[in-house]
């Protein structure tokens, strides 16, 4: 028994499960969703079902992917009254977000994303939300306050990077409360950030650009520090000489100083500067 213990309390740490516990804050959270009888809602970590029970019975159907397969059949089985939810053990980074959305989504319509996210792999997870944006309407989710401040992030700020800038380019963000760590069961060592995402109706960028926007970025904010051109020389398949001074032309195409760094072109310029890169004999 005592083994079994043990290795549980191992997963929790490898899974980092904060569990929220707070009623009020539960509410809060509900009231901020503002679920409907007709919504399709996807349930990222429910966890002990703190979330799940209210939103059971409150919208169309409910989706809660559990990573803890212990936790997941717990909560299945004390939801087995609520015919309209289901609960699914597995990885979220390794979900069928496509097939889930099918399965959730009215007719004609796209499923909402409430969430309490490991800290771990918020990031990662938020990545994944917005490769999807076409099949979701908005997203509720609580991740680390650091790590909400950096998704939010203008540019020019220290907290600015490249999942910034993907954030700003795919949907709407705002910061909606913070949670403190008493909140959660066991009390991580941070406060607790809740955000809402919002997409458009339409994406507004085709996927195939925001895949090109998306190498450039991992490729400027890899190098921070350094001025854009200098961390986008390795984009030259066969470097020239020449290629240093095309990058200044190109920033000041896009209204950048030719000394920029990462943090200081906002989303609109890099998509100018991914084009302006495309269409370059250089690349």
């Amino acid at each position: 028994m005592k083994g079994s213990a043990s290795t549980a309390r191992r997963a929790r740490r490898r899974w980092g499960q904060h569990f929220l516990a707070d009623r009020r804050a539960c509410q809060r959270i509900i009231e901020a969703f503002a679920p409907s009888a007709g919504d399709g809602v996807l349930e990222i970590g429910p966890g002990r079902g703190a979330l799940t029970r209210l939103l059971a019975g409150a919208v169309r159907s409910l989706v809660a992917v559990e990573i803890d397969e212990r936790l997941a059949e717990d909560l299945r089985r004390s939801l087995a009254g609520f015919p309209s939810v289901e609960v699914l053990p597995g990885d979220i980074l390794e979900t069928d977000l496509a097939g889930i959305a099918r399965k959730l989504a009215p007719p004609g319509g796209r499923i909402r994303v409430i969430g309490n996210l490991p800290f771990s792999i918020a990031t990662a997870v938020v990545q994944k939300l917005l490769r999807t944006a076409h099949l979701l309407s908005n997203a509720l989710l609580m991740t680390q306050k650091e790590v909400a401040a950096r998704l939010l992030a203008d540019a020019g700020s220290r907290e600015y990077g490249y999942i910034s800038v993907l954030v700003a380019l795919t949907c709407r963000g705002r910061p909606v409360l913070e949670l403190p760590p008493g909140a959660f069961r066991p009390p991580p060592k941070v406060r607790a950030s809740v955000i809402a995402l919002e997409f458009p109706q339409s994406p507004a960028l085709p996927l195939k650009v925001l895949d090109s926007v998306e190498n450039l970025l991992k490729r400027a904010f890899a190098q921070r520090r350094k001025m854009l051109v200098n961390a986008l020389r390795s984009l030259s398949p066969s470097p020239s000489p020449d290629f240093p001074a095309k990058l200044r032309e190109m920033l000041r195409l896009c209204g950048a100083p030719e000394n920029a760094r990462p943090e200081q072109l906002t989303p609109g310029q890099y998509v100018e500067l991914s084009r302006l890169l495309h269409d370059s004999p250089f690349l």
